[in-house]
């Protein structure tokens, strides 16, 4: 395993610049530069409306192999997810072998950021496969969060 996937809901936040975006960096290279630091996004706009297959090769061109998308699915298709051996966000009985969870509420507490950095870890050493993001904000305090978060998973 390569450890735990981590990132943020979404990237394209100019609110993030400065502070996570470097000043003067064009909003079309806000992904590669995300894709730079972490190596997964929650993608927001999925849940109203799947995008064309033309706008998922363009974000996937502007992204490392590797990269992951997770993709909001609209209401009313868990039965069908879950017959595929999908998992509800915030599933952690380990039915499957992986999980998703988000992180809404936090005070991006350090001790609070390498406690969850600990937890995710322990899902990867029981082989459970996980995709973590952080809610974004204004302020660029979810990249930071998830960056904290995925060195924190390093070390366990």
């Amino acid at each position: 395993m390569s450890g735990p996937h981590v990132g943020t809901s979404g990237w394209g936040y100019p609110s993030w610049q400065p502070g996570f975006y470097p000043p003067g960096l064009d909003r079309s290279a806000f992904l590669s530069f995300y894709a730079e630091h972490l190596d997964t996004v929650e993608l927001n706009a999925t849940k109203y409306r799947l995008p064309s297959e033309e706008q998922f090769r363009s974000w996937a061109a502007q992204v490392p192999d590797g990269f992951r998308f997770a993709v909001k699915a609209p209401d009313g298709v868990e039965e069908r997810l879950a017959a595929a051996g999908a998992v509800r966000v915030g599933d952690t009985t380990g039915r499957a072998d992986w999980t998703y969870v988000r992180f809404r509420e936090l005070r991006y507490d350090p001790a609070e950021l390498a406690a969850i950095g600990a937890d995710l870890g322990r899902f990867d050493q029981a082989g459970i496969e996980t995709y973590a993001f952080f809610r974004h904000d204004d302020e660029p305090h979810a990249p930071a969060a998830a960056d904290r978060v995925a060195a924190a998973c390093a070390l366990n």
